[in-house]
């Protein structure tokens, strides 16, 4: 009978180390990027520094303004960088493109696409790609319409809507260290239950 006790005692003794371990577990400090370590991997995943000279430019707030407004938040690698895209004979509007392939659905609309090329403005977003091929990145987007032309069927996306996830599996967003700053240099898994945790909203973008 004895035996039977403490062997019952032990048994109890272990659930409750195990549960105060995933308490534990659950509340540990998140692990986060310094300011100091994030700069020193901007020469490998650079910020977006351009501001456009010709139109005013007011930076979105990422939560309220780029989350809640997305179509659809994607994880994708970055496979090619297609020509400047241009719409019309004077090359007033450019795009860069990027052909991602998706690699995780976060967010909002499910895209039926395994590949999609993104594009960002020249005049808003600058000249020449920041997204090399092999970048993995978490980014917001929105289709063009049927009746845009040469970009029917691409997706609009914009330096304060996307995030580089470092090879350390970190994200740092493509606008800059102070940009997004609830979520920027957080470690990309907890930004994917971020966003999956926000209540959807009925977006804004182009559909």
């Amino acid at each position: 009978m004895r035996r039977k006790r403490s062997a019952i005692y032990a048994i109890a003794a272990v659930c409750l180390v195990i549960a105060l371990g995933l308490i534990l577990y659950g509340n540990r400090p998140e692990a986060r990027l310094s300011p100091e370590e994030m700069r020193a991997l901007r020469s490998e995943y650079p910020a977006s520094a351009y501001m456009p000279e010709l139109i005013e430019i007011r930076e979105p707030a990422f939560k309220d303004d780029v989350v809640k407004r997305a179509q659809t938040f994607v994880e994708a690698e970055v496979i090619a960088l297609p020509p400047v895209l241009e719409t019309n004979v004077f090359q007033i509007q450019a795009y860069n493109v990027y052909t991602v392939k998706v690699l995780r659905h976060l967010r909002g609309r499910t895209l039926e696409e395994e590949r999609l090329d993104l594009i960002t403005s020249v005049m808003v977003e600058g000249a020449g790609p920041i997204l090399r091929p092999g970048m993995r990145i978490i980014a917001g987007i929105a289709k063009a319409g049927e009746d845009a032309g040469r970009l029917a069927g691409k997706y609009h996306v914009s330096r304060y809507s996307i995030f580089y996830v470092t090879n350390e599996g970190y994200v740092l967003s493509l606008a800059g260290d102070d940009y997004a700053e609830e979520v920027n240099g957080r470690r990309a898994a907890w930004f994917r239950k971020w966003l999956r945790r926000l209540a959807p909203e009925e977006t804004q973008w182009a559909r």
